[in-house]
């Protein structure tokens, strides 16, 4: 009876390790890139929490209506993990480049095409 009882408690414990390893694992979502100084909204739903990996770099803002406000301030790249009131964990990762330049580009362009000659 006495070994009975610790294979349960035994299975009990494993069952609760086992649990506890998955619920915590994040779901690895999206990779994004972004520009310093540009701001992205995640609608994710009710959060609980937000880690980032390197905050020099990109900095958060939980918004009343569920949004998750992302600003990036610096050059390089980090993992962001949001936890919810679901229990779900998501992590994203962000890689942030110091111009955008495509719109640089455009500029010139716009720039150039209005001197004459």
């Amino acid at each position: 009876m006495v070994m009975h009882n610790r294979l349960v408690s035994l299975a009990a414990l494993i069952s609760m390790a086992l649990t506890l390893s998955i619920v915590s694992q994040p779901t690895h979502a999206d990779s994004f890139r972004m520009f310093v100084g540009e701001i992205k909204a995640l609608n994710l739903g009710e959060i609980q929490r937000v880690a980032v990996g390197n905050g020099s770099l990109i900095s958060t803002s939980i918004l009343d209506n569920g949004k998750l406000l992302i600003l990036a301030e610096k050059e390089g790249d980090t993992e962001l993990q949001i936890w919810l009131d679901n229990g779900r964990v998501v992590a994203h990762h962000f890689y942030i480049i110091k111009q955008n330049a495509a719109r640089n580009a455009t500029e010139i362009r716009r720039i150039v095409g209005d001197s004459p000659g």
